[in-house]
């Protein structure tokens, strides 16, 4: 029998943060559209599979309340791609107040559907 190995995944923009249960990433909003105060952030990752080779790499952040886009809660895309600049948003309205901790998650599907996803927790805040 064969059996089809798992792809690898691995973020290497923003990296692990120093201290367990803190964001990996804090980051000051420096910009503002229609959307509300973001920072532009450069994300980067690597992805491959034993039996496939190249594997397409999906961006998403679990804040689609605050993240411009096709939903309104829950998961939002981001884009693809092993390099991706990225804005991310943070608000003043709600529960947020000026501090938003986008879930940052980084997935690869191969051929087999066999998935695997790495995460890192990215901390927006602005002063409201």
């Amino acid at each position: 029998t064969c059996v089809d190995l798992p792809p690898t995944v691995t973020i290497t923009n923003p990296p692990v943060g120093a201290v367990p249960g803190q964001p990996d990433l804090v980051v000051d909003a420096n910009a503002f559209d229609a959307s509300g105060p973001y920072v532009t952030l450069s994300l980067r990752g690597l992805g491959s599979d034993p039996e496939d080779g190249a594997v397409t790499l999906r961006w998403s952040t679990n804040k689609g309340d605050v993240q411009p886009g096709d939903v309104a809660t829950g998961t939002q895309a981001l884009g693809i791609g092993t390099v991706l600049s990225a804005k991310l948003y943070t608000s003043c309205t709600g529960a947020y107040f000026g501090t938003v901790d986008h879930v940052i998650t980084l997935s690869v599907v191969d051929t087999a559907g066999n998935r695997r996803s790495v995460t890192r927790v990215v901390r927006v805040q602005t002063l409201c």
